[in-house]
């Protein structure tokens, strides 16, 4: 992996954005694995990467998945919602003791706090509909207005919604000094709920 690595410019950023899937099964199947499980490889794979080299990361934390159209019709969805921001805070955790054991730079992306901004006010990002799939299951036909929905199926952003997601992460990128780390800097306004 090293050789790999160092073939990289210097200024490159290493982005890992992991767990839905986890999460998504670990719900789905009620198993036992927990967010600190999950975490710990997390934290084990920075530390396989800060070894061979890199020292520029940038984590997503994870969407709140339990608002998907997947979920519409579980019960108990606070388990998962419980996972996710648990997940969600260790992430954090990890990046902050990570930072001060090691020379690298690292920050956490709010994917969830945007999502929820989206959810809670979906015309302002251009949004007309952000409960429903645009495709529905077992069904070829899409949506008439893809470009307004979250949701391409019952869990998978649309390319717009995934437009939105990869501005803001340039937008943070791009923040020299790092106070793009909360989205009210980033050009976001939290909404009172």
């Amino acid at each position: 992996m090293s050789a790999n690595v160092s073939s990289f410019p210097p200024q490159t950023t290493f982005v890992i954005w992991t767990g839905v899937c986890d999460y998504m099964t670990i719900f789905e199947r009620n198993l036992t694995i927990t967010s600190e499980d999950i975490i710990s490889s997390i934290h084990n794979s920075i530390n396989l990467l800060i070894s061979t080299g890199v020292h520029k990361f940038l984590l997503l934390n994870l969407p709140p998945i339990n608002r998907a159209p997947r979920y519409t019709n579980y019960t108990n969805l606070t388990i998962l919602q419980n996972l996710i921001e648990t997940h969600n805070v260790l992430l954090n955790e990890t990046v902050i003791e990570v930072k001060k054991q090691q020379r690298i730079r690292a920050g956490v992306f709010d994917v969830w706090g945007l999502t929820e901004y989206v959810i809670q006010d979906p015309q302002r990002y251009g949004f007309s509909n952000v409960v429903d799939s645009c495709i529905q299951p077992n069904s070829n036909n899409t949506c008439g207005n893809p470009d307004e929905y979250l949701w391409w199926d019952n869990i998978h952003p649309t390319t717009v919604a995934h437009s939105l997601l990869a501005s803001r992460i340039v937008t943070y990128l791009k923040s020299p000094d790092g106070s793009c780390l909360y989205l009210t800097n980033c050009g976001l306004e939290r909404k009172k709920i």
